[in-house]
């Protein structure tokens, strides 16, 4: 008579279900770790491209400023700043390289929207993706005898929605020293 309660004869040869699903939690927790630091590198080389882009990016605009301020300066050095003087902390001014006439343009304080075209970064591009804002302002220093001007250009962009800034300043003479 076979009971209930009596030992089967037969032998197991399988993998339960716990020792399955511990075997696959392992598994994923051996994949995981490398996907993330994948993730991380990805968002620093990113976030490195954006730094380097935005640094070039005022850079340039700190250029066309010395620039314009040796070319007025040569030519008649009690007009400098001329109209840069109206680009202030509260009403900042953007000017780009890849504009021939280097006009100046007011931006909100937030600055101008800079898109990648044919010709580089400018307010003018059209391509999708990278949008970063740059702005530039002058602090009057001193004005005798030699008037000096503190520059400060800042270039923004967001990563995400994460906010990024960076800020390069400089001291400008109205002579050519």
């Amino acid at each position: 008579m076979n009971s209930p309660f009596q030992k089967s004869n037969r032998v197991s040869s399988g993998f339960t279900i716990v020792e399955t699903l511990v075997a696959i939690a392992i598994l994923m927790i051996a994949v995981a770790g490398p996907l993330v630091a994948a993730s991380r590198s990805l968002n620093a080389a990113l976030y490195s491209r954006d730094q380097m882009i935005g640094s070039f990016l005022a850079q340039e605009t700190m250029e066309v400023i010395k620039s314009r301020r040796s070319n007025v300066v040569n030519v008649d050095p009690a007009n400098w700043p001329g109209g840069y003087a109206s680009c202030t902390a509260v009403s900042p001014c953007e000017v780009s390289a890849t504009d021939p006439s280097l006009s100046l343009q007011t931006c909100p304080v937030t600055g101008c929207v800079l898109r990648l075209g044919t010709d580089g970064f400018s307010t003018s591009g059209t391509e999708p993706g990278l949008i970063f804002y740059r702005r530039f302002y002058l602090v009057s220093r001193s004005v005798s005898p030699i008037p000096e001007y503190r520059v400060h250009v800042i270039v923004g962009w967001n990563q995400g929605k994460i906010p990024y800034e960076l800020e390069v300043v400089s001291e400008l003479l109205s002579a050519n020293k």
